[in-house]
């Protein structure tokens, strides 16, 4: 449960009495509404994660990377921080959907991500990143003595 200070969603409370969802102060739980996926994409192509918040606020996303064992926030308030954004990015709207994306990806950057929604509620995805195949062309030369 968390403070929530703007709310201008409505709901309607019986006997068509309609109030707001969430008030100054009010307390709201949220839960993710669209989940990431595992994904696998080919080295160097993006790759995008989506994540929605039920409280209509892509602000109440934040995204984090597994390293070691330990979490590592990437992303904080659906806003990529500032020493991540030459590998990262977001594809947010105001309806609470906050995109991962992942700009070029690489073996690096392949692993656990979680979306966690400010109250609480996680998703986790892992992505898998798949190598291209260069052909390498050998020829033998056998000498023989007769």
């Amino acid at each position: 449960m968390i403070n929530v200070n703007v709310c201008n969603r409505f709901i309607n409370n019986g006997a068509d009495n309609v109030v707001p969802h969430c008030a100054v102060g009010s307390q709201v739980e949220g839960t993710l509404t669209d989940k990431p996926s595992n994904t696998s994409v080919l080295n160097g192509r993006s790759a995008v994660l989506r994540c929605r918040s039920s409280l209509g606020n892509s602000a109440a996303v934040n995204w984090n990377r597994v390293v070691g064992g330990k979490d590592e926030a990437i992303v904080f308030g659906c806003t990529v921080r500032p020493q991540f954004t030459s590998a990262y990015s977001i594809i947010s709207d105001d309806r609470g959907q906050c995109n991962f994306v992942v700009n070029s990806t690489n073996t690096s950057l392949t692993g656990l991500y979680t979306c966690v929604e400010s109250t609480g509620d996680t998703a986790h995805a892992y992505l898998t990143t798949i190598g291209r195949f260069t052909p390498i062309s050998c020829s033998y030369r056998h000498a023989y003595k007769i």
